[in-house]
């Protein structure tokens, strides 16, 4: 298993942006396959992909440390690992990229409420939880600011309320998670306006920039 980190902190870097630590997690492939396909051929896992390396380069412009979950769009990478990765890095904050299928509209950001129970395991601890639903209000916010009207924004959910979260309690990545972890569905691939969008590399960038906005905010500290 590797896993891959950005370059080295830029030198001219403002100092409160320093020593941040994001790790970035492109969903898919993972044990729950390989993602969702639109009905024009548009796979998540590229979509998540191009995302996360659109955001990797604005978080270390920006002078934060960004690991990734995975070095390449088709390496396959179980959700605990990708969980246990964030850990290792001590993250400020772990991103979970994925697109929805779920014959909805816009973007909605997921946070574990409770803890869940996997592979014998539960979690995440409390800690964890209240910083997560930190994270998630931080995220939805910015990613309506930065977005505007051009994607629905559906706000703030939990876990409980995903299939995989209904049966566990939490999702995988975030049952095993020490750290605080959120869940961002970017559109839905069941929409035709929300995947029209979403192949333009000009809005993938703008959705990589209001992410960045909402990751640094949280990491700093500034909620």
């Amino acid at each position: 298993m590797s896993a891959t980190s950005s370059p080295d902190e830029p030198p001219d870097a403002p100092p409160a942006e320093r020593h941040v630590t994001i790790c970035i997690d492109p969903g898919h492939p993972s044990e729950n396959g390989a993602g969702a396909v639109a009905a024009d051929g548009l796979h998540e896992v590229e979509a998540n992909w191009q995302v996360a390396l659109a955001l990797r380069d604005e978080l270390t412009k920006r002078g934060a440390k960004v690991v990734m979950t995975k070095a390449s769009r088709d390496e396959k990478v179980t959700n605990r690992r990708r969980a246990e990765i964030a850990n290792a890095a001590g993250a400020a904050l772990c991103l979970r990229l994925h697109c929805d299928a779920n014959h909805g509209q816009g973007h909605t950001v997921y946070y574990p409420q409770q803890p869940g129970r996997a592979q014998g395991h539960e979690g995440p601890p409390r800690e964890v939880r209240e910083a997560s639903a930190r994270a998630a209000d931080t995220l939805a916010d910015a990613l309506k600011a930065g977005l505007g009207d051009e994607l629905v924004a559906n706000g703030v959910k939990t876990d409980r309320e995903t299939a995989i979260g209904r049966r566990q309690g939490a999702l995988t990545g975030s049952v095993f998670s020490l750290v605080p972890v959120v869940t961002v569905e970017m559109v839905d691939l069941t929409h035709a306006a929300d995947v029209r969008w979403m192949h333009a590399a000009d809005n993938r960038r703008q959705m990589a920039s209001a992410l960045a906005d909402g990751a640094m905010q949280f990491a700093q500290g500034s909620r």
